[in-house]
């Protein structure tokens, strides 16, 4: 009888403590999954957002096989929960809210108020999450990084701002297609966070900081566990080669886009999944991703539902598909010194949309990032020569190897972005790339700390500065490739 009163207290006192659940005998079970989410919602358009987010979790939450944290920071400016305006952690029950769950606030930050463009906010985050002393130290671990890819003052972009002139370039654009922004409720996180391609992943608006995807990379690596099974970028344009080649060493799954993101943002039905079934794989986390997008967006009015993709990459893959576009960039390097194959590069080139819901609007502030299968696909139907086609196949197949699963809508798929779930940063002409503030990255020396890994190691950006010498390559589309149907919910998988 003391046995058995000594164990429902442990088991009192653990499930007060909000933390991992317990054994008959009173051991902490250890989790299977620990899911870190980072949410940088320190401003008025994410904020809700966010919030949305949270419930939606709240909704599923943890039990004692999957644990849900967060580091949330907010604006305090929506009146849908209390106006604290600081950075909290959460431990996210089952039914919280945050009326309740006012979470802990942050004391090792001033005011309490944590710069989440720092990587050494992540790094504590992270680190404390993967503690003992936290009860969520587990198996496996996701991370989640949601928020701007910078923000929405439009700066900073490495460590120089935008002059007015190109500001008024981004917010003009916008207003062409969308109106006023006050006027409009389902906000892109693009129209005001804009992403450096290669590099940046988030910002802390109250800071103006971002965090670079080499800092990301740095603080996985320094981490307790050194790694994560599943890495999700809840941002916008971060489904790129340059992104999945800095991460491939400290995550085993990533999931990202293409495109913009909503601010609606990722569906979060996977982690019900996961609750309902712990031994879930990686890979087979990212599908549920992937599915859960899809059925979030499709069928949505344009305003919601327009160019929409997310896909899970496979990261052990990707060195794969980096050293078969190593053989693609030398060949390529070699044709483009005639003018007829150069033509004819450029010609596949121009038959890929870029990325960004600015690239439609004909103004010189503009995203360069293309869909690297589908630019290999045009190579071969450019018939540019026979090692082109010879090199381009290799890349192909390692891309569809990487790519666990994708989706793209069909403006996807019928508007020459040919979606297939890894993006390339490729200005189609030696003004774009020169013009272009996101290019910093590769024109780096190498000096540079933040220089992408991509940009130090691979062949590709040989290419890129080569290609760009030539003034011959604004070659103007004249076709559209065929329409791809898709199959059931668009989803892809290998």
């Amino acid at each position: 009888m003391r046995r058995s009163i000594s164990t429902a207290v442990l088991a009192l006192l653990c499930g007060l403590a909000g933390c991992r659940g317990c054994h008959g005998n009173g051991k902490p079970v250890t989790p299977e999954w620990t899911v870190m989410f980072y949410l940088a919602a320190d401003d008025h358009l994410l904020e809700s957002y966010a919030l949305q987010t949270f419930d939606e979790l709240a909704r599923i939450g943890s039990t004692d096989r999957v644990h849900l944290v967060a580091l949330l920071d907010r604006v305090g400016g929506t009146s849908i929960h209390p106006k604290w305006s600081d950075t909290r952690r959460f431990y996210i029950r089952k039914g919280g809210v945050l009326v309740v769950d006012a979470g802990t606030p942050q004391e090792d930050c001033p005011n309490q108020e944590c710069d989440m463009g720092d990587p050494d906010t992540l790094a504590r985050f992270i680190a404390w999450a993967q503690s003992e002393e936290s009860g969520h130290r587990a198996k496996h671990y996701a991370l989640i990084l949601w928020g701007h890819g910078t923000g929405f003052t439009l700066n900073p972009v490495g460590n120089t701002l935008l002059d007015d002139s190109l500001r008024r370039t981004y917010l003009d654009s916008f207003r062409e297609r969308y109106g006023e922004w006050r006027e409009r409720k389902n906000l892109h996180c693009l129209l005001f966070g804009l992403a450096a391609p290669p590099k940046e992943i988030l910002t802390d608006v109250s800071s103006g900081r971002s965090l670079r995807n080499k800092a990301v990379q740095r603080v996985l690596a320094a981490s307790p566990n050194h790694s994560v099974d599943v890495l999700g970028l809840d941002a916008c344009l971060m489904g790129m080669i340059e992104t999945a080649y800095a991460m491939k060493d400290v995550a085993t799954v990533m999931t990202a886009s293409e495109q913009d993101i909503p601010g609606t943002s990722m569906d979060y039905g996977w982690v019900r999944e996961l609750v309902e079934d712990p031994d879930l794989q990686p890979a087979e986390i990212g599908s549920a991703m992937v599915r859960g997008y899809c059925r979030k967006y499709r069928g949505c009015d344009r305003s919601e539902g327009r160019n929409r993709t997310l896909s899970a990459v496979n990261l052990k893959d990707v060195n794969e598909v980096a050293g078969r576009l190593d053989g693609l960039s030398c060949v390529l390097r070699a044709a483009i010194r005639d003018e007829e194959a150069r033509l004819k590069v450029a010609k596949a080139r121009g038959d890929c949309l870029i990325y960004g819901d600015f690239a439609e609007s004909g103004r010189s502030a503009a995203f360069h990032n293309i869909d690297l299968l589908h630019f290999c696909e045009r190579l071969i139907a450019a018939n540019v020569s026979a090692d082109v086609t010879a090199a381009a196949k290799p890349v192909i197949e390692a891309v569809r190897h990487a790519v666990i699963a994708s989706y793209a809508d069909r403006d996807e798929k019928c508007h020459d972005y040919g979606s297939s779930g890894i993006g390339i940063y490729f200005p189609r002409t030696k003004d774009q790339f020169d013009s272009d503030v996101y290019a910093a990255a590769y024109n780096s020396t190498g000096s540079d700390p933040d220089t992408p890994d991509f940009v130090r190691e691979r062949e590709w950006p040989k290419f890129l500065k080569e290609y760009s010498a030539f003034r011959d390559t604004n070659v103007i589309v004249e076709s559209s490739p065929p329409c791809m149907a898709l199959p059931e919910c668009g989803v892809k998988s290998r």
